[in-house]
């Protein structure tokens, strides 16, 4: 459904505007519903936890 859904990348474009606070909008490609499930998914969640602990240690 999501792939045949023209307007699926508009919806999660706007997502990213939901709070003011967010600060890494990450598109999983080529992973399942559940990102951690995949080996790429995995690395993908784990570069964007580490990008922002190490943001934070930084404040």
């Amino acid at each position: 459904m999501i792939q045949n859904s023209l307007n699926w990348g508009k919806w999660q474009r706007e997502l990213t505007k939901i709070s003011s606070q967010t600060l890494e909008w990450v598109v999983a490609e080529n992973t399942g519903h559940w990102i951690w499930d995949s080996p790429k998914g995995r690395d993908q969640l784990q570069q964007v936890l580490l990008r922002l602990v190490s943001e934070k240690s930084n404040y």
